[in-house]
């Protein structure tokens, strides 16, 4: 299953068989979107290098918090993973090779039936990571943002972009007791620049209504989108940096006479 009108390399899969997973839901929103980063890097590019310090700068966490959720997974047994490797062409630290990723690819179940699975759109996940970096955005909130991706291609609706999901679904779809009300700040808090906003809803008494769902363009088809991009990604590349820059001493106060 192919998103409408979006190619492969633009896409990473959410599979009903992690989203649906206890220990996926168990985990923390922040925890989350590093595990999504992960996925999203494997699907790209194979086996890759990232330190903890890049991966918490990516998803806007702490690198103590990164490192809990790399450790958290190792146990899993989700990732294998070879650490103390330096990273091709980059100076100082050293990053965790990343040898095998679960879930990274659509793949086959047990009895050969192709696994269900919805596209998250690549560029729109690492502009929401943005967000969240700038505060615009909690993790909770994209959390909910990636929850309606799923609904929103695999429960047989009839028109993708006018859908509706039951606010007590989208609790425990997600763990999230206020969830619903995560909708309107999701709605709220973003706007492309033609004015629209990455949905439309309807707050009913026990259900929510998503209506004009927008799509992202993507770069490899839009010039300005190209750019973002690469603007993206030379922003975690600064942070990178700047989070690796030694903090200096404060000056010894002079003792008074």
């Amino acid at each position: 299953m192919k998103g409408k009108g979006i190619p492969f390399p633009s896409w990473f899969p959410l599979r009903q068989d992690m989203v649906e997973s206890a220990d996926f839901v168990g985990l923390s929103a922040t925890k989350k979107l590093c595990w999504l980063t992960l996925l999203d890097r494997f699907n790209e590019h194979g086996p890759f290098y990232l330190s903890d310090l890049e991966l918490g700068i990516t998803a806007g966490c702490s690198l103590f918090t990164a490192r809990q959720a790399r450790r958290r997974f190792e146990k899993l047994k989700w990732i294998t993973t070879k650490h103390g490797f330096k990273a091709p062409g980059r100076q100082g630290g050293v990053a965790t090779r990343y040898e095998s990723v679960q879930w990274a690819t659509t793949g086959t179940g047990a009895d050969g039936a192709a696994n269900r699975f919805a596209p998250m759109h690549r560029y729109a996940f690492r502009v929401l990571l943005s967000y969240v970096r700038g505060k615009w955005f909690s993790p909770k909130d994209v959390v909910v943002y990636i929850a309606l991706v799923f609904w929103r291609h695999t429960h047989d609706n009839d028109d993708q972009d006018d859908f509706f999901i039951t606010k007590r679904e989208l609790r425990e779809f997600t763990g999230l007791a206020d969830a619903p009300e995560r909708v309107r700040t999701l709605h709220d808090r973003f706007k492309f620049s033609t004015g629209e906003h990455l949905f439309e809803f309807r707050d009913g008494y026990q259900r929510l209504t998503i209506s004009k769902w927008a799509t992202f363009a993507d770069p490899s088809d839009d010039e300005t989108n190209r750019k973002r991009a690469e603007a993206l990604a030379q922003d975690i590349r600064d942070g990178v940096r700047q989070a690796r820059k030694p903090k200096g001493r404060k000056p010894k106060r002079k003792a008074k006479r």
